[in-house]
């Protein structure tokens, strides 16, 4: 099965960001305990937080080189002839 890793990086990037969010927005509610663990779930805390952030960050960065990388052949796409069973473009581009 073929994976493609900017859209894998984009998903989990966007799931690091819902996660900060909601932590941010239950943090007012921590008396309660079921909420006080979601936070505790959601919130990088500890040791391993600058190891995590790093990692985020890598995440982010490649993302964004990918997208600047793949943007080469944006003229291609343009082009409404180049579309379809009967287009232009090759199987690579």
């Amino acid at each position: 099965m073929f994976l493609n890793v900017l859209g894998f990086v984009f998903f989990v990037m966007i799931v690091f960001l819902l996660a900060q969010v909601i932590a941010l927005v239950i943090s007012p509610f921590l008396a309660v305990p079921f909420l006080k663990r979601v936070y505790d779930l959601l919130k990088y805390k500890g040791k391993y937080r600058p190891l995590i952030l790093t990692f985020y960050i890598v995440l982010y960065l490649d993302l964004l080189i990918g997208g600047q990388v793949n943007t080469d052949n944006e003229h291609l796409l343009m082009v409404p002839r180049n579309w379809g069973p009967r287009g232009y473009l090759h199987f690579g581009d």
